[in-house]
Parts: C-alpha cells; structure tokens; sequence
C-alpha cells in the first residue's frame, strides 16, 4: 500500500476542508491526485470533526481529525498551486507533501491589520445601512476596533471562538446601550448590529447550505448547526451588553437607503476588509473589489426599482458566482477567497440578531405584533441566505459549465 501518498492525499483534504474550500470541489481535486498517485478510485468521506478516505471496493484507507476553526485562504491558495505543480509532473510526491506542510503552517492575518479591518468593515456597513450622523459612524469604528482587540487577546489566552464574539458583541452591546441612552440618535442601533454583522460567520453559513443542497447533509447540517452557535452567541453577547446599560435592542431600527454613490462606497469597504477576516492573499483583492462593487451596485438598482429583496440578492450573487467563479477557474483560486467576501455583507445578520432579542422579550410579554415581527425577521433571514446560496450555485454552475466548453474546445477543436 502507498502510505506515502495516502497520507498526502489525507493531508491536501485536511488543509482544503478546515479552511473553508467548498466540499465538492476537495472532492474533485482529492480524486484526480489519487489517480495521479496510482490509487485508482477513491472515495473522500466528509463529517465535522474528521476526514476519511475509502477505496472504490469501500475499504477503509485512513481517516484524520479536522478542525473548523477559521478561514486561511492563503492556505488553501497554496494548496491549490501544489496540487496543479504536482499534476503537471513538476513535483514528486514527497515535494507536495513539503508543499503542504509549508502550506498548513502558514500564519493568519496580521493582528494590526485584522484590527484595522474590523474599523472599516463595520464603517462600511454602516454607509449601506444608511447610517448619516458622524458621531454614530466614529463610534461605530471605534466599537469594531475594541471588539477586534478584544477577540485577538482572549483568542491568545484559549477562549474559544464562541467566547471570543460573545465578548466583542457584549462591549457593542454595552456602547450601544451608552450611545442610545446618552446620545439618542435615531440610527444609534447601528452602533451594535454594524460591529456585531463582521462577527457572522457568513462563509459556514453559505457552506452549509451549498453542500446540503449539493448532497454533503451529514458535514453542511453540521456547518450550519455550528454557525448557528456562533449567531446565538453573539446575539446573547448584544442582549447582555444593552441589558448592562438598561437598553433593548429595537425589533423596528430606523434604517435609510442611502444613494448609490455611498452605496458603492460602503460596499467596497466591506468587501476590501472581509477578505483580510479570511487571511486571503492581498494580490487577489481586486477581483473581488470590483466583481463585488459592481454586483452591490446591481442590487441598488434593482430595489430602486421595485425588485425585492430577496431576487435583488439573488442575481447580485449570480453575477458573483458566475464572474468571480470564471476568475478562480482561471487563476486556480479558490472561490470561497474570492467569492465569499464579495457577498457576505448581504448576510442578513441583522434579521437573527433581532429575532433574538425578540424571543427575549417574549419571555416577559407576549403580543401579537411582537410575535409577527420575531416571525418576520427569522423569515427574512432564512430567504436571504437562500437567496443567496442559490445565487451563488448558479452563478458557480453557469461558470463550471462554460469554463469546460472553453477547455474542451480549446484542446479538443470543434465539436463534431
């Protein structure tokens, strides 16, 4: 039996999964280097907590421990240009194996930079939820860097990444309850919901759905399960936080829609920072900046002219992944780097955080308009976050399908 290469391969599906790549592809790619190594057919078993690898007769072959943890692009980036140099014979397969060492052991995003980040993705979300006054947009960046600080020291200290967002959202919470009380400008939510939504975990989210739907249950319910802790943890850590300073966060926050122009700008804030959240590389920014920009931009059109909101994000996403997918097809990216950063914006954080301070209130009266409106926002949210999801599997359809015309009609010649 070829350890050396089972091992490999295990290696190469361990540095994908626990880093965001989506599930079919690690499959695809996983399958085509087994052939290379002269294992025949293999068959990669994907759940939370674990890889495994069988035979094509069903035999057990190796299984690892995964962690899910947080997204390292440049890991999966890494990966990716091994696996091509291997399949093009300019490596051995001990050489893929240094490869992706090399590639696992490759650090995160900047602390300083990660840091900044939070300041102008929680700004620009800001400009797209309308928020005018500058007070509430310096507190609203000035929240995000605490929150960003505070996630960096008790990540150092072991806490869990639970604990970690339910300690940023808390101190949102807790200078948003400040800012309501003292301030009282009518967007002052905005001050907890714009540094809380950098905090969703929008990638597992759209994960999740895309492998139940494309037939991973088992690995996308636990995606979603999984983020759904997350959500819950920083809602609760929000509900704390406004509690603290005798404030609840408001079923009904007083959002405008701003013009394109701040739109766009608040766009391209957000877009340019969540790529640092994933420790994508710098140099592929720019596809997502202006794929991104242009897909926000389609969207505002389309709301302004009556489209709702749930077709809005779904053909700002197709735009998404069929552009940017042809663009990771073509630089052998990962989409998840590239694709995810430029819609996760749309993920309807807010709709979850205020069907949970709902449910709370609930607890101590019950009305029929409290219960319409927890119902509505946990509606929203689940229709936006298909929306989006199927957006983003047509868009990565339409872009796989005319990606292998391409190819096949570039080596191939005409078709017969």
């Amino acid at each position: 039996m070829k350890s050396l290469e089972i091992r490999t391969l295990m290696h190469l599906m361990k540095v994908l999964l626990e880093n965001g790549h989506s599930t079919k592809d690690i499959e695809r790619v996983a399958v085509n280097c087994a052939h290379k190594m002269g294992l025949g057919e293999v068959k990669p078993d994907f759940d939370w907590g674990r890889c495994s690898l069988y035979d094509k007769q069903g035999r057990y072959l190796i299984t690892s421990p995964v962690g899910f943890h947080g997204m390292n692009m440049k890991k999966v980036d890494t990966a990716l240009f091994s696996v091509q140099s291997y399949l093009k014979d300019f490596l051995t397969v001990q050489d893929f194996n240094h490869q992706l060492i090399r590639a696992s052991s490759i650090k995160p995003t900047y602390p300083a930079l990660f840091i900044v980040a939070c300041a102008t993705g929680s700004f620009g979300l800001a400009l797209i939820f309308g928020a005018q006054s500058l007070t509430v947009l310096g507190m609203i960046a000035s929240v995000a860097v605490i929150g960003g600080i505070t996630r960096q020291v008790a990540g150092y200290y072991g806490a869990s990444n639970y604990a970690q967002v339910f300690l940023a959202a808390g101190w949102a919470g807790l200078c948003c309850g400040a800012a309501m009380r003292w301030i009282g400008e009518p967007d002052s939510a905005l001050i907890a919901l714009c540094p809380a939504m950098i905090l969703v975990p929008g990638p597992h989210l759209i994960n999740g759905v895309m492998d139940v739907v494309e037939g991973y249950i088992s690995l996308g319910i636990k995606r979603l399960t999984s983020a759904s802790v997350t959500l819950l943890s920083i809602s609760a850590g929000l509900i704390v936080g406004l509690h603290i300073a005798g404030q609840v966060l408001p079923l009904k926050v007083d959002i405008s829609s701003p013009n394109m122009a701040i739109d766009f700008l608040g766009a391209v804030l957000a877009i340019c920072s969540y790529p640092v959240y994933f420790s994508s590389a710098l140099k592929h920014v720019g596809y997502t900046i202006l794929v991104g920009g242009f897909a926000h931009s389609l969207r505002w059109l389309l709301l302004a002219h009556g489209v709702t909101s749930f077709l809005a994000d779904f053909w700002s996403c197709l735009v998404v992944g069929t552009v940017l997918g042809l663009a990771a097809l073509w630089k052998n990216l990962s989409f998840a780097g590239v694709g995810f950063a430029a819609v996760v914006a749309l993920v309807p954080g807010m709709y979850v955080f205020r069907t949970c301070a709902g449910i709370v209130q609930m607890a101590t009266q019950v009305n029929a308009e409290l219960v319409v409106e927890v119902a509505a926002d946990f509606s929203k949210a689940l229709v936006i976050l298909l929306s989006i999801s199927s957006g983003l599997l047509v868009g990565c359809g339409l872009a796989n399908t005319g990606w292998n015309y391409l190819v096949s009609g570039c080596s191939g010649g005409s078709r017969g």
